[in-house]
């Protein structure tokens, strides 16, 4: 899907109406639905590219995204993209926790890695593996889950040139609200860094699956929504469709799986590996890697 969609067009004419001057940049982006123009990236909708360029602005800088409050109408409110997009620059003009502050983060010193449109690939192929725990503890597609309070919150998985992570759960990053289904760039402790020797090869053979405390996270960076933010009928709508090479029978999981599905599947991987070694637990890095 290429060009604006009716979606940011809405947004943009109610906003006019509100009197609210939006950011320049996350006004072309909606309108232009493209993601840097370079052709490289996953290119979205309208409305999520002015969400993807919206929460990247922010990781960078702190800057008010709109001159004044925008006031939610009754029309986006079971729109998960535009509500997300509203509450970040809302809450760029008002910052604010967001609203399970649990899972809150900051976004220093995160350098931007490209998120490409594969990514939901190698997440759904993580997921679908997850489901194959073998007796040694390993998955085909290999993936580290950092949980709090036994709650999985991310999802990193191994797949791809970087190893972007899923949120499972709504985060906040500096107390603006980024949805589950949200895929980051991620910063660990200096003193509990994941070993990423394993994701080096992710096509070289089954690959442990890894619980990790989310308290070793130092910082994470917003990049994008990915697919499986949004509903079903949102996702058609949105421009998702199966991208290339992925498998027949993936297609149809693809456009219809939920974040739920992927919770459950994290859930089962879990239960797999206590009866295997006994209770993984929550843990800091450094007990996981010593292991």
């Amino acid at each position: 899907m290429s060009g604006p969609d009716k979606r940011f067009i809405q947004f943009r004419d109610a906003c006019h109406e509100q009197d609210v001057e939006l950011d320049h940049y996350v006004a072309i982006d909606g309108l232009d639905g493209a993601n840097d123009g370079d052709g490289k990236n996953y290119t979205p909708s309208g409305i999520l590219a002015a969400v993807q360029e919206a929460g990247r602005t922010l990781g960078n800088e702190k800057r008010p995204l709109a001159n004044k409050i925008i006031v939610p109408e009754e029309d986006f409110s079971d729109d998960l993209a535009t509500a997300s997009l509203i509450n970040i620059i809302n809450a760029s003009i008002e910052p604010r926790a967001v609203d399970s502050a649990r899972y809150s983060y900051n976004s220093h010193s995160i350098n931007r890695i490209d998120t490409c449109r594969q990514a939901e690939i190698g997440f759904l192929r993580t997921f679908i593996g997850m489901k194959n725990v073998n007796e040694q503890g390993y998955v085909t597609m290999g993936a580290q889950i950092f949980q709090a309070g036994g709650v999985p919150v991310f999802v990193r998985k191994y797949a791809g040139s970087h190893y972007s992570a899923l949120s499972l759960e709504s985060v906040g990053i500096n107390g603006i609200p980024y949805p589950a289904g949200s895929i980051f760039s991620m910063k660990f402790r200096a003193q509990e860094s994941p070993d990423e020797e394993k994701a080096d090869t992710p096509d070289v053979g089954p690959v442990k699956l890894e619980f990790f405390s989310a308290r070793s996270i130092y910082a994470i960076r917003f990049l994008r929504l990915s697919a499986f933010a949004l509903s079903q009928a949102e996702r058609r709508e949105a421009g998702f469709v199966p991208p290339p090479h992925i498998e027949e029978e993936e297609d149809e999981l693809y456009m219809q799986a939920e974040l739920s599905d992927f919770k459950d599947a994290v859930t089962e991987a879990k239960g797999r590996l206590d009866e295997l070694y006994g209770s993984v637990g929550e843990v800091g890095l450094q007990e996981a890697l010593a292991a």
